[in-house]
């Protein structure tokens, strides 16, 4: 079935790779722009215990964000950035010596990736008296100018090595009124902030007291920055160190395509579309081979060589010569046909491999009712337009999204992402922006199951009569009304992968010498809630299939033990004091069990042995001879 619909195609034919183009987005940029004048240092913060400052809120939240951007987002490049200092010196690890900070500016941490080495500064910073000496390395004051803050960002930025996919801006002050209004100082930080548009960075205020009014300077300020409507913007305060950590974590809300591909109408319409995926999957990290000594990560290399079979009187004795390396054009492969083996090329077998190439070939178009829900295979992508290697791609995007709308139709695709992936038949289901869903306007990118996927139940149910019809139809009102009290609003972030979650909770604890933090799995039932349901049913179910069991309250009768009655102290004869002091001269003492070394130090009238080591048992026994 054909649709007709209109539009203005300019195919850019001088581009050699139009057919297919992978474009890496580049990386997400993360600036933390902290005001560290003197009232940032007051402990003006109520807690349970004492006061803390606002810093060490901001500190707190950066050591554990960074230590969640690890596990998240460890290729992402953040940095900090401090302003209302007295003094300018270079960072710890300075990425570029021609940056350099203008005054009552500086650069705590250059823009690179999380380490555990840059948690470990944090960490250290936070928990010394005066911050690692603060006062005379930084210093405080108020006389910094934004417009010199934002221009030390956009050096950051341009300095950084690698493309930018998103630049994210946090900025964390006290202060509501920086400048003046329609003061010089006031007119250059607008001016900046709007140069700086072509950045098309996401800004977040973070305020750090509870009165702070942003419509006095930073409404004007963020508006300049992001060119967004003032009402848009709407920053919230909070103390709450997790909290923090949370907004610290947000990205910018635009998505990285997974793929730049092209639709395929007829061999002269084309058009560019990115496809995008609806989740992001936290994958377990692999492990790795380290060197002992150095600690350096252990890679292998594989390689292949050949040689010439050398000619010798007995040819059982005949050996190889391996003197060359096998290289890819040299290497090749043998299908046996006929009786007979068949050489073919690498290029050969990758053409062979290589069933259409990385696009989506347009089928045909049916009606929206042809698609049946429940045929669902996996989740799905968003297609969007994408201008970027061929012209007036949204138009077209645009005439197809419209004319599908308005014919109520979907699209047939045969769809192909990368290279040497075999194709999938999708259907692209034409979607409108929705706030409430997240979405936007664009097409669904739906894959279609095969036959062998789908299971024809409809022979195996038999119904006799309408009594069991209409029993069947109670029994599925009554299930759907169970479901629908089973849900639960889902946010992501409110579950975390178990096993990864362990997993870098060791590694931390490793690293940072630290006791890990308690870990609750969310994952698992809440079985006390459950009791207290399913209590209200105890008593009908009892009914229904008779009385329960009461499980036998007999106690298990105790081994009987060779070495006297049970909680019995042994006696002094029974411990061999002279081998234990012969160890102790030795420094052997590790060789004896726990039990013999908690019966020693038992006997010595030492209490609380029950959860120490054998290293702290050990340790006790040296310090009791």
């Amino acid at each position: 079935m054909a649709l007709n619909f209109t539009f203005d195609h300019n195919y850019d034919s001088d581009d050699e790779d139009n057919d297919q183009k992978f474009v890496y987005d580049g990386k997400d940029l993360v600036l933390f722009v902290i005001d560290v004048s003197k009232s940032m240092f007051e402990k003006v913060i109520e807690t349970e215990n004492n006061k803390i400052s606002p810093i060490d809120v901001t500190l707190s939240a950066l050591d554990l964000a960074f230590r969640e951007k690890v596990r998240r987002s460890v290729k992402d490049l953040n940095g900090i950035i401090f302003y209302n200092t007295e003094k300018s010196p270079d960072p710890k690890d300075a990425m570029d010596s021609s940056i350099i900070a203008p005054s009552n500016c500086a650069v705590f941490m250059p823009l690179h990736k999380v380490e555990a080495d840059s948690i470990r500064f944090i960490k250290n910073t936070k928990e010394s008296d005066d911050y690692n000496d603060f006062d005379n390395r930084y210093g405080h004051s108020n006389n910094a100018k934004i417009s010199d803050v934002l221009w030390l960002c956009n050096s950051l930025v341009s300095h950084c090595g690698s493309k930018v996919h998103s630049l994210t801006v946090f900025w964390i002050t006290d202060n509501q009124i920086p400048h003046d209004l329609n003061s010089v100082l006031y007119n250059e930080a607008m001016a900046k902030a709007k140069d700086l548009q072509y950045l098309k960075m996401h800004f977040e205020l973070c305020p750090m007291r509870r009165d702070f009014d942003i419509e006095k300077f930073y409404t004007e300020l963020m508006s300049k920055v992001m060119d967004t409507e003032v009402d848009a913007l709407d920053p919230t305060f909070t103390f709450d160190v997790q909290t923090l950590k949370t907004k610290f974590m947000l990205h910018d809300p635009r998505c990285r395509a997974l793929s730049y591909l092209t639709v395929e109408i007829s061999d002269k319409a084309k058009f560019g579309v990115g496809i995008y995926s609806q989740l992001s999957k936290t994958k377990e990290p692999k492990p790795v081979m380290i060197d002992r000594k150095s600690k350096e990560v252990v890679r292998s290399h594989r390689n292949f060589k050949y040689g010439k079979l050398e000619e010798a009187e007995n040819d059982i004795e005949a050996e190889i010569n391996f003197d060359q390396k096998l290289t890819a054009d040299k290497s090749v492969k043998y299908l046996e046909i006929g009786g007979r083996k068949v050489k073919f090329t690498p290029l050969e077998v990758y053409e062979m491999k290589q069933v259409i190439q990385p696009k989506v070939k347009i089928l045909g178009f049916k009606p929206k009712e042809s698609f049946n829900p429940i045929n669902h295979k996996r989740s799905c992508y968003f297609v969007f337009p994408n201008d970027k290697h061929i012209k007036n791609s949204t138009k077209m995007f645009r005439a197809l999204w419209e004319t599908c709308l308005k014919s109520n139709k979907i699209v047939y695709c045969a769809f192909s992402m990368r290279l040497k992936s075999y194709p999938e038949l999708a259907v692209m289901i034409p979607v409108e922006e929705n706030e409430d869903l997240y979405t936007n306007d664009g097409f669904l990118l739906e894959f279609l199951p095969y036959t062998e996927d789908i299971r024809d139940v409809s022979k195996f149910i038999v119904k006799d009569t309408e009594e069991e019809c209409e029993e069947d139809e109670a029994i599925d009102k009554a299930m759907a009304s169970v479901m629908s009290k089973l849900t639960v609003n889902y946010d992501p972030m409110y579950f975390r992968n178990p096993v990864i979650a362990k997993i870098y909770n060791k590694l931390e604890e490793i690293e940072f010498n630290e006791d890990p933090e308690e870990f609750e799995d969310t994952t698992m039932p809440d079985t006390k809630l459950q009791e207290d349901r399913i209590g209200k049913f105890v008593a009908t179910l009892s009914d229904i299939f008779g009385g329960f069991e009461e499980a036998s309250t007999t106690k298990r009768k105790a081994p009987k033990s060779t070495d006297g009655p049970p909680g019995k102290k042994r006696a002094a004869e029974d411990i061999n004091f002279d081998l234990v002091h012969e160890l102790c001269k030795k420094n052997d003492i590790k060789s004896l069990t726990n039990d013999m070394l908690k019966d020693y130090l038992k006997f010595k009238n030492v209490s609380g042995l029950t959860k120490l080591k054998k290293a702290d048992l050990v340790q006790l026994v040296v310090n009791n001879p």
